[in-house]
């Protein structure tokens, strides 16, 4: 960790500032682990639609598609923030690897959302 806290400017020992650039590498990491969470809880979800009986199948499609597209939406998201980390990794030029990490950052965080959101999910919305 002493390798990501960096000297302010003015090289005076004040208080230490994270370089997120050297943090892309665990956001990349992060969120495949989250990508591989979120399609737990859709194989979860296809596993509980295969389960119903034929008419309650076609009753609630809708409600089981709807899941399915958000846990889609937030495997996109975990993939996009990883794709991303990793491009931040890889540049060298420092505005633009800051402001990609951040974005990464910051996917990270929206599929984090999700699959906090997908744990409530399958606790109370699907019966």
């Amino acid at each position: 960790m002493a390798s990501r806290l960096h000297r302010g400017v003015s090289g005076r020992s004040g208080l230490a500032t994270l370089d997120i650039v050297s943090v892309a590498s665990d956001i990349a990491g992060a969120s495949t682990a989250l990508a591989g969470l979120i399609l737990v809880y859709l194989g979860a979800v296809a596993v509980r639609y295969e389960t119903l009986d034929p008419t309650d199948q076609s009753s609630s499609r809708d409600v089981y598609r709807r899941h399915a597209r958000r846990a889609f939406r937030g495997v996109v998201i975990a993939l996009i923030a990883a794709i991303a980390a990793l491009r931040a990794k890889s540049l060298k030029a420092e505005p633009y690897a800051t402001m990609i990490a951040a974005v990464a950052g910051l996917a990270l965080l929206m599929s984090f959302f999700i699959a906090a959101m997908a744990a409530y999910w399958i606790l109370k919305c699907l019966d």
